[in-house]
């Protein structure tokens, strides 16, 4: 026999694992289908380990059987009292004395015989038919798992978004953004608030003292963004750097077919119509089991289950909008996605929204380009680019970059440099903080494009 620990750990693993993909109606149906395989596995082992029937022969014997009525004897033997007289020539007569002198196997033999007669088909295979099924059904709402053709996608796609989930990156631009709110907040509620004309000249001006004081007095910031700043090492930042490229490729793969969509629909087309199928033969067989009341009523929670996806397939599944949250991140451009990409979120989503939220960090364009400047500075820290300092023709202290990536923050940590020199730099973008060189006479910049950022 097989343990019933083999069955209680069956697809134990692949649960842990793909289960951000499986919705309430999956995870209740699963549950049922566990029950199921239960009571089946106990009504197999007592079919096979427990005597199917008994037979005893019969008190009473007549030339014709049919003519035999038992409960006329037994109304006579009950109430004897009663008036009841039995006809003159009975054709009935009790058999007394040794009824039979049968051998042990001949026993067993009218014990088969009788359960083979007279004990319909369906409650003989009734367990090994609740086994049968729900092994079907477990093997069916796991299909999409194991199928050559969705299988590496969903592997990938779960693989990529736990790592999503607890990367650093994931959290710090999270953070970062939520400060940024914060900031524009407090400079969109100053100028409203200087605009309005019934706020006298004191209170105006205090409000100001306010605002200026939080933006220039370092020891009333909080000092929890700027050990955030350096928590993120290289090692880390390049790990986030690999997530964005793998969650590029595989939105390319995945985007451009709805194989996944199709086959979760055909899975549970397939699990409702054979739900319908048992219902409809067990209801007309009942009458020969009545444990088959409370197998009808499992079938029936579990089709309910089943149907539910099916009743959800008029919305747009295959369309994915990330609207909700960009308000809630305030990362304006995180694309909308289609197609099986657009399947899986949506079944994330089922499981825990939160999933989406910080997988939605690494489709954002600028959250990859806040994440490529830091490994940038990370690289070209203050110390490497004081090392490439010399003195140019003009004999002035020059800082030359050539054919980097972009402009590392670093340089403007740097107030000594008297020139800088740009060539061939890829996405220049001159920040607010160019201020803090004050020592800066000459900026040249070759073959670069560059953009400035508010000054103000």
């Amino acid at each position: 026999m097989i343990p019933v620990g083999e069955f209680r750990n069956l697809g134990s693993e692949q649960n842990q694992k793909f289960r951000v993909l499986k919705p309430w109606w999956d995870v209740f149906s699963e549950y049922l289908c566990i029950a199921m395989l239960m009571i089946g596995v106990f009504g197999c082992t007592l079919q096979l380990t427990q005597d199917k029937i008994t037979c005893l022969p019969s008190h009473f014997t007549s030339p014709t059987p049919e003519a035999i009525d038992c409960g006329y004897i037994r109304n006579y033997r009950e109430n004897e009292t009663l008036l009841v007289k039995p006809p003159e020539n009975p054709i009935i007569r009790e058999v007394v004395g040794r009824k039979n002198n049968l051998d042990i196997h001949q026993y067993v033999f009218v014990n088969y015989y009788c359960y083979e007669r007279f004990v319909h088909w369906y409650a003989k295979y009734f367990p090994y038919l609740v086994v049968i099924h729900t092994m079907i059904f477990m093997v069916a709402s796991s299909f999409w798992f194991k199928f050559p053709g969705t299988s590496s996608k969903i592997d990938l796609f779960v693989t990529i978004l736990g790592k999503c989930f607890d990367s650093p990156w994931t959290t710090r631009a999270l953070s970062e953004v939520s400060e940024e709110r914060g900031e524009e907040k407090l400079v969109s509620w100053r100028r409203n608030t200087m605009t309005r004309d019934r706020i006298d000249e004191e209170e105006t001006t205090g409000l100001l003292l306010r605002s200026s004081s939080v933006k220039s007095n370092p020891e009333k910031k909080s000092p929890e963004p700027q050990p955030s700043l350096s928590a993120l090492d290289k090692k880390e930042g390049e790990q986030a750097k690999a997530l964005f490229e793998k969650v590029k490729k595989f939105r390319t793969h995945v985007e451009e077919a709805d194989l996944l969509y199709v086959m979760y629909v055909l899975q549970t087309s397939l699990k409702v119509f054979k739900f319908l199928l048992i219902i409809i033969y067990t209801a007309v067989l009942v009458p020969n089991i009545e444990l088959a009341y409370c197998y009808i009523c499992f079938v029936g929670v579990m089709d309910f289950c089943a149907s539910t996806p099916l009743l959800a397939v008029h919305r747009p599944l295959k369309e994915y909008s990330f609207e909700q949250v960009r308000l809630e991140t305030g990362i304006n451009d995180i694309p909308d996605v289609k197609n099986d990409f657009a399947f899986l979120l949506h079944l994330v989503d089922q499981y825990d929204a939160l999933y989406s939220k910080r997988f939605a960090v690494f489709l954002s364009e600028v959250s990859e380009s806040r994440l490529h400047q830091l490994n940038l500075n990370h690289e070209w820290t203050a110390k490497k680019l004081r090392a490439r300092l010399a003195k140019n023709a003009s004999n002035r202290l020059e800082l030359h970059l050539s054919m980097l990536p972009g402009l590392p923050d670093t340089v403007f940590e740097i107030p000594e440099v008297e020139s800088l020199k740009l060539e061939q730099v890829k996405n220049v973008t001159i920040p607010a903080s160019v201020a803090k060189l004050d020592s800066l006479l000459e900026l040249s910049l070759v073959y670069c494009p560059t953009k400035l950022s508010c000054l103000l």
